[in-house]
């Protein structure tokens, strides 16, 4: 992600630029905004571009965009509180090793999508691994035998009681296996 920008380098959420595809921080409360092309940047979600006061010179045709103004709280609305409408950057091995304590969105790596979550699935970054598929035995109904060695096999594979906490492994750009993130449930309210 070349043109990727961490949310976290953002006072509010996240909006395009002039040209209408680099991303950019949206300009909160209080913040200059407009101009010419909207140049001095766009409001966060929950705010508007309120025009400063005119000088007594300038001539305002109507339809005219080009108005500096400064971040203003849209009537009935929470203002501030637009970054949580923004999705944070998509969790990727790259930006989950560069950052490890991160909330990032697990949207194509969610190992589990969870309703309440919506549609960014937000998650932390500690929370994503890499998982293999391990290929332990099937077997037959009440194969005990088979059973005690699938059981050796997922031992091998995941922590158990006796080696928790598990050992933290340091994640590694190249793995064998699927990047996976686990989101977390929702709360019943």
């Amino acid at each position: 992600m070349p043109n990727a920008l961490t949310i976290q380098t953002c006072k509010g959420g996240v909006t395009t630029s002039i040209c209408g595809c680099c991303p950019v921080c949206a300009k909160v409360k209080g913040e200059r905004c407009g101009g010419e092309y909207e140049y001095l940047g766009k409001c966060d979600q929950g705010l508007y571009c309120q025009p400063l006061k005119q000088e007594s010179n300038s001539v305002v045709f109507p339809g005219q965009s080009d108005l500096v103004g400064s971040c203003t709280k849209l009537p009935g609305q929470q203002a501030d509180e637009g970054r949580t409408s923004f999705c944070r950057p998509v969790c990727s091995p790259t930006f989950c090793k560069r950052n490890p304590r991160a909330i990032c969105s697990a949207i194509i790596v969610a190992d589990m999508h969870q309703e309440c979550q919506a549609k960014c699935q937000h998650t932390s970054c500690s929370a994503c691994s890499y998982v293999k598929e391990i290929n332990c035995p099937k077997c037959k109904k009440n194969d005990f035998r088979c059973l005690k060695k699938y059981g050796k096999c997922i031992k091998r594979n995941f922590c158990t009681r006796r080696k928790f906490p598990c050992k933290r492994k340091r994640l590694k750009i190249v793995e064998d296996g699927k990047f996976v993130c686990k989101v977390p449930e929702c709360l019943d309210v």
